[in-house]
């Protein structure tokens, strides 16, 4: 967390700077923003994610499969269910190239548990939570990892 808090924080000067000073005005599109304060924004978004990770649930799915087969589809056409959880960005490639950022990274891609408890309330059903990477199914380690993360997904 300390290496995103920095981050972020080196940030903010140059945020002011492109605002004079000033707070950023954060009512205009994002296309109207200047690339510092995308950047600045996007960061503490991250942050933010991060440091409520312990709140959030392990995906209970995996989408694997090869490239151009359809996964993408797939993971569009749950996604679409109300009672269905995406992942942040639909290749988290936590398993294979993102490993060693640790469980509270890849929580952070997943919904929280409010969110969870939320859904529950409002459909009477549990929500599933999940990602689609193919190249899981290229990775020479990403089974054995996916074993010790999620031994109830094997």
């Amino acid at each position: 967390m300390s290496l995103h808090h920095g981050t972020l924080r080196r940030n903010l000067p140059a945020l002011r700077r492109v605002n004079r000073g000033r707070p950023p005005k954060l009512n205009r599109p994002v296309s109207e923003l200047t690339a510092t304060t995308r950047s600045v924004l996007r960061r503490a978004h991250d942050v933010q994610r991060y440091v409520t990770s312990p709140a959030r649930v392990m995906p209970t799915f995996l989408i694997i499969g090869g490239q151009r087969c359809g996964s993408t589809s797939l993971f569009s056409y749950l996604a679409r269910h109300p009672a269905v959880g995406r992942s942040r960005g639909k290749e988290v490639h936590f398993f294979t190239l993102e490993y060693e950022r640790g469980l509270a990274w890849y929580r952070s891609h997943f919904p929280t548990r409010l969110t969870v408890a939320s859904t529950r309330r409002r459909l009477g059903v549990d929500m599933i939570a999940g990602e689609a990477t193919p190249y899981y199914l290229f990775h020479p380690l990403a089974p054995y990892r996916v074993q010790a993360v999620l031994p109830e997904a094997a």
